[in-house]
Order: C-alpha cells, then sequence, then structure tokens
C-alpha cells in the first residue's frame, strides 16, 4: 500500500516537468519508480563485461526508455530496495559471470589499477597484496593453516573498496535474486555479450541492429603494457587453488548458478 501510493504521487508529479533521462547512476527507488515509463535496472557487477553492455543498451534503447546502473557504493542496497518494491514495470538485465574467473581478473585489475598506482598504499589492502602478489598466492593464502595469513588473504578477497570483495552476491544476495521475475529479468554472460544484447533489446520490442554490429569493447588488455604480464598477472590456478577459491566464493556460486536457471527458464 505504502509503495502504490508513492508511484501515484511521483510518478504525474516527475514526469510532467522534467525530461526523461536516458541512465542514471546508482538512482534511489523513487528515481526509478518515477523518471520513465520504462525503467530498466541494470546491475552492473565488476569484471563481467558491464561497461560494454551499458554502453551498447544506451546506443540501442529508444527515447522513453531509462536506464539505472547499479554499480559499486552502495549499489548493493539500492538493488534489494528496487527488488522489494517491484511494481511489474522494471524489466531487469544483470551481467554475470563465472565466479572463479570474475575473481581472478578482478584481482588482477585491482592490482594494476589500484595497487600499482599507489591508491592502496599505506592500507591493509596494499600489504596484502605485497603478501599476495599473485591470485594464485591469494589463494593458497585463503586456504592458509596460518590464522594471522588466512586473515590477512580474507581482508584483501572481501575488500568492499575492490572488485575483488563485490561479487554477484554483494549485488544479489540469494534472496534478491530469487526475487528477480524471471519473465522481466535478463541474464548476459560476459562470454556471450553480443548474444545477450541482441536478445534482450528484442524482447523490448526493440529493432535489433543491421549487421556487422558488434558489441563496444570496454577497455584494452592492460596486462600487455607490462613486459612480464604472464607472470604479472597470471590466470591459472592449480586444482588445491581453485578449491581454496570455491569455499572463498561459495555465495557468489550459489547465486551464479541460480542466475542461469533464471536465464534458462525467462
Amino acid at each position: 500500500m505504502k509503495f502504490n501510493k508513492l508511484r501515484r504521487i511521483l510518478k504525474p508529479l516527475l514526469r510532467r516537468n522534467a525530461p526523461i533521462p536516458k541512465s542514471t547512476f546508482n538512482p534511489s527507488l523513487e528515481q526509478v519508480l518515477s523518471l520513465s515509463s520504462k525503467p530498466i535496472l541494470f546491475i552492473h557487477v565488476g569484471k563481467c563485461a558491464g561497461t560494454s553492455i551499458r554502453d551498447a543498451l544506451l546506443n540501442l534503447i529508444p527515447k522513453g526508455f531509462t536506464l539505472h546502473e547499479m554499480h559499486c557504493r552502495d549499489a548493493n542496497l539500492r538493488i534489494a530496495d528496487v527488488v522489494n518494491n517491484d511494481d511489474r514495470e522494471i524489466e531487469y538485465v544483470i551481467c554475470t559471470r563465472d565466479p572463479i574467473t570474475r575473481f581472478i581478473s578482478a584481482f588482477n585489475w585491482d592490482k594494476h589499477n589500484m595497487h600499482f598506482q599507489g591508491t592502496l598504499k599505506g592500507r591493509t589492502e596494499g600489504l596484502a597484496y605485497d603478501q599476495f602478489p599473485t591470485v594464485n598466492a591469494l589463494a593458497r593464502g585463503l586456504g592458509s593453516q596460518i590464522i594471522a595469513e588466512r586473515e590477512l588473504a580474507t581482508t584483501l578477497a572481501t575488500s568492499k573498496s575492490l572488485h575483488m570483495g563485490m561479487g554477484q552476491s554483494w549485488y544479489t544476495p540469494l534472496e534478491i535474486a530469487k526475487r528477480l521475475p524471471q519473465d522481466r529479468t535478463s541474464v548476459i554472460d560476459a562470454y556471450s555479450v553480443k548474444n545477450g544484447i541482441l536478445q534482450f533489446i528484442k524482447k523490448l520490442g526493440i529493432i535489433p541492429p543491421a549487421p556487422p554490429w558488434d558489441a563496444p569493447r570496454e577497455k584494452s588488455d592492460y596486462k600487455l603494457s607490462y613486459p612480464d604480464h604472464d607472470k604479472e598477472f597470471p590466470t591459472s590456478l592449480s586444482a588445491e587453488e581453485k578449491e581454496f577459491l570455491e569455499v572463498h566464493l561459495k555465495d557468489d556460486l550459489q547465486v551464479y548458478r541460480t542466475l542461469l536457471e533464471i536465464d534458462q527458464n525467462s
């Protein structure tokens, strides 16, 4: 009742006096409800090709749609607020990726973009990167029998200042993932971005772009600027290291499986 009353009050007031924005970033519940009659909530999980998906959608969706991007900061709380007050008009699109692969990518990106840039200097995360300079070392640290070592590794792996600590279950915990309406939720996997985008816009009734169309690439490969990039940013894990990460990422893995089920049933 409270939610429906809020929508009835806000919609006429805000739409009458303001142009419809093409996008917002980490909007409030009230903004999602009031700024457009065709709201799209884009859950931008880090290191899942989210920037490419966002840029493509902004180029493809016509006037009248508003793309509400949820990413980092307090996006998890804002997403929960919207999902728990869903009014049966919101379309959801969420990017995803195998949590192990996503974590490795996040570790390497945060190392390049934060640690090597000096942003983490004097912070626990910076000390942890010094002790665990590769994702392999961090995985072993997460499974260490030495309490202090395991705690330091966990601090780095769960830091909300880094993409590592904001995985799938941070954005959509299992109870929120299960509340996503299957008929209005689209899941775009990082390994099939083009197909996922085209499927989503077709679902919205938007005419797809003429070939040869391709999704934009979000970033150049930063690793190539490092002489020993294969050693500096390894991406393969031993069986034991993978097992340690699977234990650490158990919530992300559970949510990932749930999202894949939604995608299959939608």
